[in-house]
């Protein structure tokens, strides 16, 4: 927010003028992110996208593996398919941190690891096979220290609770190789020139509304 630089305002926490959204002409069917693919229209369109630090959402999220993988591989899919839609953003000076910073790191961050998982997946190979364990302990308990780093300085900008840091292990050994595995099928699926469907996800109904308390007067 503070480099204007907001690259996507999450669907489930987000509000548009609409005037903004006529003058745009509203949400393009182009992608299956239509939140991110709305805000990058909203920059090309001059209009600032701010960040609300108190705003609260309540939302649904997948209860089974099944609704995951579905859910974040459509979210994969329709980055990527943003990325190439809003392609001419990318080193564009008249976007600022946007254009030069945010979308570059993002693309980067979406293309190393297609590019370098089969690497590490052969290193590893080669090392059990060698017997070098010690190597590969070493290996994950330094990609478990930064992400836990950096999780933390994530935890306590947003003043969250210490457990959610329990998750870290979660995230490293079940969901990082299913994302891994959906960039792939992303790639392949968008190579092919494959049909993607939404995949809505299944609403449970689980989500109850929790009022704020509200102050009181002196």
């Amino acid at each position: 927010d503070t480099a204007r630089a907001v690259m996507i305002v999450p669907g489930a926490c987000g509000a548009w003028r609409k005037s903004a959204l006529s003058k745009i002409g509203g949400y393009s069917g182009h992608t299956l992110a239509e939140d991110f693919d709305l805000t990058l229209t909203m920059h090309r369109a001059g209009f600032k996208v701010l960040q609300d630090n108190e705003a609260i959402a309540y939302t649904e999220s997948p209860l089974d593996l099944g609704s995951l993988i579905k859910q974040r591989f459509r979210w994969i899919f329709g980055n990527t398919q943003t990325f190439w839609k809003h392609r001419d953003m990318v080193f564009r000076r008249r976007y600022g941190w946007l254009g030069m910073y945010v979308l570059p790191t993002a693309i980067f961050n979406l293309i190393v690891p297609i590019l370098f998982v089969p690497v590490v997946m052969l290193v590893e190979a080669e090392n059990v096979i060698a017997g070098n364990y010690l190597i590969i302990l070493v290996f994950f308990s330094a990609t478990i220290l930064l992400q836990l780093i950096t999780a933390l300085a994530g935890i306590i900008l947003a003043r969250e609770r210490l457990t959610h840091l329990l998750a870290i292990p979660v995230t490293r050994f079940v969901y990082s190789p299913m994302r891994s595995f959906l960039l792939y099928r992303s790639v392949l699926r968008a190579a092919k020139g494959s049909h993607v469907g939404w995949n809505k996800l299944q609403r449970s109904g689980t989500v109850q509304y929790q009022s704020q308390p509200q102050p009181q007067p002196a």
